[in-house]
């Protein structure tokens, strides 16, 4: 069977870096590109974070740098840096991490975006484990290329929750114009929001599996994860760290790993409280088609075996 074709765009930490690895390793994605963007750090660190990420998974994609602000200047909100990811996006271990062999591609993420979309040879998938900026970008810039995307896989949003404010997730704060954009284009969206996404998170028992399974990315994702599951741990008050960014990835891999409900959804611009909500249509008011599938339940013991049989691939 043919792997589907994907381009990645992340601001990687430590869930956007094991959603590298997990698709990295998986026999039905094919990585086409991956592009980075503000996020949990600068863009800068972020494209740093991804080039030392592939170098230890043995990744050969190019890698372009993206976005380093949102759409719109008057962001009323610190966009970048993360006390879960620590202050390298990383959980600090960074320097665990090889340096790469080669820098970031020439082009613009978005010319390599279009390239890479244009040339092949079937629709792609985009999977985008951050703010959605670089892909408002290239829908403005390359109207026609929609045409050409099967669907994006958004790993934000959350219709009942929030982790930045009451009722709003991080990743669509961030842009709150990029995600209105891209939910109107037209193309197919999943949207994997805090709702299910908290339910994928690794226990102590997890992390354990991780360091047994003794190849270089499982030793490093074992370290990286320990502040992480402290901060979740002592947030949350449970055990468990989320792995937000792998659920879109696991999804694409196997769609019965993720229950989805279709719904009309828009992102609130103006509210004083809510700038930047997921405006979920559940109850039908609008009598709007929907245009996006979002995630309500995950399979959280087959997403840990996914990302550890991963992971053991990985040398």
């Amino acid at each position: 069977m043919d792997r589907i074709p994907v381009i990645l765009n992340v601001d990687t930490g430590i869930d956007d870096a094991l959603a590298i690895a997990v698709a990295s390793a998986s026999d039905v994605i094919e990585i086409l590109a991956i592009t980075t963007s503000f996020g949990n750090n600068s863009v800068d660190k972020t494209t740093e974070n991804t080039l030392r990420i592939t170098e230890l998974i043995g990744l050969d994609a190019p890698v372009a740098a993206g976005a380093e602000k949102p759409l719109l200047s008057q962001a009323n909100v610190k966009v970048f840096g993360s006390a879960a990811q620590g202050y390298d996006g990383l959980g600090g271990k960074s320097g665990l991490l090889p340096y790469p062999v080669s820098g970031a591609a020439d082009l613009s993420c978005i010319e390599l975006m279009a390239k890479k979309i244009s040339e092949c040879s079937r629709k792609v998938v985009i999977v985008s484990t951050c703010a959605l900026t670089n892909i408002a970008v290239l829908l403005l810039s390359y109207p026609d290329i929609k045409n050409r995307i099967d669907g994006i896989a958004f790993s934000g949003g959350a219709v009942y929750t929030g982790n930045v404010l009451p009722t709003v997730e991080a990743n669509l704060l961030a842009d709150p114009e990029a995600a209105q954009i891209v939910l109107k284009s037209g193309i197919r969206m999943l949207l994997c929001g805090m709702d299910a996404s908290n339910e994928a998170y690794v226990t102590f028992e997890d992390r354990e599996r991780l360091r047994l399974a003794n190849t270089r990315p499982s030793a490093f994702f074992y370290e990286a994860l320990k502040g992480y599951s402290d901060h979740y741990e002592n947030l949350l008050l449970k055990e468990g760290s989320p792995l937000y960014d792998v659920v879109p990835v696991a999804w694409l891999i196997d769609p019965k790993l993720v229950k989805t409900k279709p719904y009309y959804v828009e992102i609130d611009l103006n509210g004083y409280y809510t700038r930047g909500a997921t405006v979920a249509d559940v109850q039908r008011i609008w009598n709007k088609a929907p245009n996006a599938a979002v995630a309500v339940e995950v399979d959280r013991e087959r997403i840990c075996d996914l990302v550890i049989d991963s992971l053991r691939k990985l040398r």
